[in-house]
């Protein structure tokens, strides 16, 4: 017999005590949405860390959706004789290979005050590592939007993400290449050139810190190796998606973003203003469905409809709501 929904949010609400017992799960941070019947909370991912999933290994994501949920790491070690290490966290996946992952979303929670006020609460990528002592080689930090890294074919389409991105790296003592972060807001990071992204914009803020001590010295940089796309990304294959700087500017700042490596704009990519990013008419001319009509074929099935839709207050194009799926508890 099917549970209500009232039943499945109590039969959630006591796994997440039992996993908060045991230290897997910040007990502060768990919070319930009633009225979508949703829970978010805040967990420990270790190298490989994901909302949705840690890593995947080939198979299709489809109608997924991650709404105003944390994924966090703190991790630290005290000494790398070799490094190399590869740190990845995404807002949907982990690390993603030879996945499709197709008309997904991490979207912020929507919070209405008494006196009528709106405000949303974004989700939320940390990713951070302190190394005491880095003897030869570096390792690098990745936080990404939808995925810390797609590699062996795996694709984006139809995708969107409004979650802040964060990456954090320290090495207090180094004699070698020392360390770095990489922070995308689709993807931190993509290897193989058999992998794409496809119709998929991003509008989240990115933020970065790294910390590198050559033999003593401190060497401190803020916000660097920040894409509005995808930050490390080795003949990754990008159509048709796009970037919202605004949503990064913070005062006080002066971030460079570019939008696929260290290329600030492409033949069908790269940022654009919110006038534009709120212009319905260039998104359906750029190839988004916003009439439903348009038939898709992916590995997902051979005939299906990835409509869109514009969210005015949020300035951006959104799923349309006549097909949505999200974490229902």
């Amino acid at each position: 017999e099917q549970m209500s929904r009232e039943e499945r949010l109590t039969s959630a609400l006591a796994e997440l005590d039992e996993l908060a017992r045991k230290g897997l799960v910040r007990r502060d941070s768990i919070r319930t949405d009633e009225e979508n019947g949703m829970v978010s909370f805040t967990y420990r991912c270790g190298v490989l860390g994901g909302i949705l999933a840690g890593e995947t290994n080939g198979g299709v994501i489809y109608n997924c959706e991650v709404r105003g949920g944390r994924c966090v790491s703190n991790s630290t070690s005290a000494v790398a004789a070799l490094g190399g290490e590869g740190l990845y966290m995404g807002a949907l996946v982990g690390a993603a290979s030879g996945t499709v992952i197709e008309y997904s979303r991490v979207t912020p929670i929507r919070e209405v005050a008494a006196d009528g006020a709106v405000t949303y609460q974004h989700a939320s990528v940390k990713n951070s590592y302190d190394k005491a002592v880095g003897a030869l080689g570096g390792f690098t930090v990745y936080a990404g939007g939808v995925t810390g890294q797609l590699s062996n074919g795996a694709q984006m389409i139809d995708c969107f993400s409004t979650a802040d991105c964060y990456a954090y790296c320290g090495t207090y003592v180094s004699v070698g290449a020392g360390a770095t972060v990489s922070v995308g807001g689709l993807t931190a990071s993509a290897y193989d050139s058999n992998c794409s992204i496809e119709r998929s914009h991003y509008a989240g803020n990115l933020s970065s810190k790294q910390y590198n001590a050559l033999i003593v010295i401190p060497i401190i940089e803020y916000n660097v190796y920040l894409a509005g796309l995808a930050r490390r990304a080795d003949g990754l294959s990008v159509s048709e998606s796009y970037f919202k700087p605004s949503a990064s500017a913070e005062e006080g700042t002066n971030k460079k973003i570019p939008a696929l490596n260290d290329a600030a704009t492409g033949p069908s990519f790269g940022p654009l203003d919110d006038n534009v990013y709120v212009d319905r008419d260039f998104w359906e001319g750029c190839g988004y469905d916003f009439a439903g009509g348009i038939e898709r074929s992916s590995v997902y099935s051979a005939s299906h409809i990835n409509k869109w839709v514009m969210d005015y207050d949020l300035g951006i194009p959104v799923h349309g709501s006549s097909i949505k799926a999200t974490f229902d508890f």
